[in-house]
C-alpha cells in the first residue's frame, strides 16, 4: 500500500514526466495513468524510433528514473486492455498469475475511497468500461 496521497504524487511526477517528454514526442500521442505511461508513434523509419528510444532514456536516467521502450510492436498491453495498433481494436487482457483484488465495503479504507469505487458491469474490468465502443470479446 502507498501513502494516502500516494496517487497525487505520482500524478505529479507524471505531468512533470510528461512536460519534458514533449520535446521529444508530441503530446497527442503520450498518454499517462498513474505511472503506467504509453507513447504510440506512426509512419517513423527505424533510425528515428531508434533516436526517439535514446533520447527518451537519456530523459528519464536525468531524473533518475528506468523506463522501458518497445519498438516495432503491433500490439500493446496497456493497463487492463491489449491494443491493436494495426486495426484500432483491443480486448480485455490480464497479467500471467494476476489475481484480482477487491476492496471489501465494511473494510478501514475511507469512505469516499469505497463509496465511489466504480460499477461494473458483466465484470468488465475498469479500462475496458471507459474505452470506447465494444471490446472484442463482446462483439457478436
Amino acid at each position: 500500500m502507498g501513502s494516502l496521497d500516494g496517487a497525487e504524487t505520482s500524478e505529479l511526477i507524471g505531468v512533470y514526466l510528461l512536460n519534458k517528454l514533449n520535446s521529444i514526442i508530441p503530446k497527442e500521442h503520450l498518454g499517462l495513468y498513474r505511472d503506467d505511461g504509453l507513447a504510440i508513434i506512426g509512419n517513423s523509419n527505424g533510425p528515428k524510433l531508434d533516436s526517439i528510444r535514446k533520447k527518451l532514456h537519456a530523459t528519464f536516467k536525468r531524473e533518475g528514473l528506468i523506463t522501458t521502450v518497445e519498438i516495432h510492436d503491433d500490439s500493446v498491453n496497456y493497463l487492463d486492455v491489449e491494443l491493436f495498433l494495426k486495426d484500432k481494436s483491443y480486448r480485455p487482457h490480464k497479467k500471467p498469475n494476476d489475481t484480482p483484488l477487491y476492496v471489501n465495503a465494511k473494510s478501514n479504507h475511507p469512505h469516499p475511497q469505497v463509496s465511489s469505487r466504480p460499477s461494473l458491469s458483466c465484470g468488465r474490468s475498469l479500462a475496458v468500461e471507459i474505452c470506447c465502443g465494444p471490446p472484442l470479446c463482446l462483439q457478436g
